[in-house]
């Protein structure tokens, strides 16, 4: 993966597993890929420490493209706004069913 530039978004630590949790937002020349990061560490673990390592989670599982991910694509230009993709084909369908269900009812 190239990535041009690398964001680690808020850290928050979780009491409960014992660890930093961030997303870490990879930028690329085809759009950002999101990855949730999970770093154990106490809660006295020097700031340099967990950024390197929440970063370096989200690498790994990126390298081996294994986990959750999140990617948002650039537009490609106009034909790409008026292409219909599987999320607005079933809004279409989710909408005629409730307008068949209204008229049934009425």
């Amino acid at each position: 993966m190239q990535s041009t530039r690398t964001e680690l978004g808020p850290v928050r630590y979780n009491a409960a597993e014992e660890a930093f949790e961030a997303v870490v937002i990879f930028n690329t020349e085809h759009g950002e890929i999101r990855r949730p990061a999970h770093y154990p560490a106490p809660l006295t673990a020097p700031e340099a420490l967990v950024r390197r390592g929440l970063l370096a989670n989200a690498a790994l599982a990126d390298a081996g493209d294994n986990g959750l991910k999140s990617v948002l694509l650039e537009a490609a230009g106009p034909a790409s706004a008026t292409r219909a993709g599987p999320a607005t084909d079933l809004f279409e369908k989710t909408k005629d069913f409730f307008a068949f269900v209204r008229n049934k009812a009425a």
